[in-house]
């Protein structure tokens, strides 16, 4: 497309209302080089832009490489589409958290499990993890320290509490997540709510030493 287009709106007027009905691989043609006039479609979505004195065959690499760039960030919207797909219905708790501990991002059963109605009101509400979610604060510590130290997912069981202040058990699976210079950046974790197996567990030992007390005593 051109940036003249004679009386009326310009090209990159017209490239933005076509990208508000679809998105396509626009590149712009113009003998325009003013840096307003680029500054002006570096704010569009535009996949290159290329002088008239160019020839056809920088023309023609130009719009390959328009219809490459765009295929690639589809199959980008795609992939994040399904990741956040899943990360949304999960049934497992799913988070991102600062490494200080301060949510970033969690999914509803995340919520859910920690007795909120939305992962809005989590990110609200909750901004001391150790304060407002572990039982025992000091808890968190250790295992931070432990994650900063190692490379991969760690496993941890914890005692969690809930906004009404009941509690729970869970499995925390935790991985960071660190810059191209190795720092971190942030957490990613998955909670396994474990309450109901750790009951049924004490229940089995309480009666399987009600059965030995029995058995010492021949009854």
């Amino acid at each position: 497309m051109d940036i003249d287009l004679g009386k009326g709106i310009d090209g990159a007027q017209t490239a933005e209302i076509i990208l508000k009905i679809r998105e396509i691989p626009i590149v712009f043609l113009s003998s325009h080089t003013e840096p307003e006039i680029v500054e002006k479609i570096d704010k569009i979505t535009s996949y290159g832009y290329v002088q008239k004195i160019s020839n056809i065959t920088v023309l023609n690499a130009s719009i390959k490489m328009a219809f490459r760039l765009f295929e690639a960030k589809r199959q980008i919207i795609e992939i994040e589409q399904k990741h956040r797909a899943i990360f949304e219905n999960a049934p497992l708790g799913i988070f991102r958290s600062t490494t200080e501990g301060e949510f970033i991002e969690v999914n509803s059963a995340l919520s859910k499990m920690l007795g909120y109605d939305s992962p809005e009101t989590v990110l609200r509400e909750i901004h001391n993890i150790a304060e407002q979610v572990y039982v025992r604060s000091d808890d968190r510590q250790p295992i931070v320290e432990k994650q900063l130290q190692i490379s991969g997912m760690t496993q941890h069981h914890n005692h969690y509490r809930r906004a009404d202040g009941s509690e729970f058990f869970a499995n925390l699976y935790l991985n960071t997540i660190k810059d191209e210079t190795g720092q971190p950046l942030y957490f990613e974790g998955i909670v396994e709510d474990i309450t109901e197996r750790k009951q049924s567990e004490e229940m089995l030992n309480k009666t399987n030493e009600r059965l030995l007390l029995a058995t010492a005593a021949g009854i």
